[in-house]
């Protein structure tokens, strides 16, 4: 019991470190930031035995004949190349799976930098346990990818730079299909659309998305004669999956209710920061499909897409305030950034924590071993 609360606390660090160097911003050593960046890199993306989807790719990795390329392999085309490319000078898929993970750590970190310079750890705090900790320790690896690089690609995008932005976007669909859905709304970012419009579809959305099969139909409606899509509508959807069940309403919900009068009222505030109109869309955006995502909780995986931008505005929203009432709204953030953690008790997946680096120098456990481990020794449920 002892081990498992020390593995509790490697999570509940990683995020108070944040909002402690956040809300400290007059005594920060730019060393000791360093250190704790590097840690929290560490922490994320080592994780071993937790997760779940790491036994997919690890099986795929395994599977890749270069003789005989896309045998038995049903997903995006990206993905598999970039695993051939480490598979042909033999790279244990470990190896590749912690390279890459810590390539999207540092691609996520450098856009939330971009745009708040030295007062990003507020930021970082709220992200990792309401995003980071899914993306990096359960690591939907290709979605994760499909994001980091999509959030990447929308530095080319202010900066009118569309060829390099729509090729990273090729790239990111050819990791996961996802990105593709992200194209048509990209070309609303620039506008500023009246907060009346907003609220208007704020309240639909949240009326007629309560009902799961409302949201089927339609999903079946737009994408069901695809048949990539279709496939999809019937695995995550149809079928009876962890993906499928979703909740009418949660805390959660009511939090980002909150958050929705607050941006709507001091809009300004965000707006008025570098690429604010293309930031307050993207909230927008991510605050309409986390209504979508409490029904259907498959669709949080899109909604990743908006996750940094709107992390992003947490902190740009504290320019509301004056001095003390900051730090009471950072202090909220840091309870709502709580109410993220909650999800460490809801499964197995992330307790217990173990880390690749403990094994670097042992004889590494075979896959059933690894595959058990958590399901055997954590006290929570499946």
């Amino acid at each position: 019991m002892l081990l498992l609360n020390c593995f509790m606390l490697l999570y509940f660090f990683s995020y108070i470190s944040c909002f402690i160097l956040g809300i400290c911003k007059q005594r920060r050593n730019p060393y000791i930031e360093c250190v704790l960046l590097f840690a929290i890199g560490v922490f994320l993306c080592t994780s071993y035995f937790c997760g779940s989807d790491w036994r997919s790719y690890e099986l795929m990795y395994d599977d890749i004949d270069c003789d005989n390329l896309f045998f038995n392999y049903f997903a995006e085309p990206g993905f598999y190349l970039y695993m051939v490319a480490f598979k042909l000078v033999n790279v244990n898929f470990w190896h590749f799976f912690i390279f890459t993970k810590f390539l999207c750590f540092v691609l996520c970190v450098s856009v939330i930098k971009q745009y708040l310079k030295e007062d990003f750890w507020i930021s970082l705090g709220y992200f990792l346990p309401w995003f980071g900790f899914y993306l990096f320790i359960d690591c939907p690896l290709r979605n994760l990818i499909a994001v980091s690089i999509f959030i990447h690609a929308i530095y080319y995008f202010t900066n009118r730079n569309y060829f390099t932005f729509f090729f990273l976007v090729i790239i990111a669909i050819l990791f996961h299909f996802s990105a593709l859905l992200f194209v048509p709304f990209v070309f609303l970012l620039k506008r500023k659309i009246r907060s009346g419009y907003y609220i208007i579809i704020f309240v639909l959305v949240n009326v007629l998305f309560t009902s799961r099969d409302f949201v089927v139909f339609l999903v079946q409606v737009l994408f069901g004669n695809i048949p990539y899509f279709n496939v999809k509508i019937e695995s995550y959807l149809l079928n009876e999956n962890e993906f499928a069940v979703g909740r009418v309403f949660s805390v959660g919900m009511l939090v980002q209710f909150v958050f929705f009068a607050m941006f709507i009222i001091y809009r300004k505030y965000v707006e008025r920061s570098v690429n604010g109109i293309i930031i307050f869309n993207f909230v927008m955006l991510y605050l309409i499909l986390y209504r979508v995502a409490t029904t259907i909780e498959v669709f949080s995986r899109i909604q990743l897409y908006t996750s940094v931008f709107f992390c992003i505005s947490l902190f740009l929203l504290s320019r509301v305030f004056a001095k003390k009432s900051r730090i009471i709204y950072f202090l909220y953030l840091f309870w709502v950034a709580s109410i993220g953690t909650i999800k460490l008790f809801e499964s197995n997946k992330y307790i217990p924590y173990s880390s690749y680096l403990q094994y670097v120098f042992k004889q590494k456990p075979s896959f059933e071993y690894r595959d058990s481990y958590n399901y055997k020794n954590s006290p929570y449920t499946p």
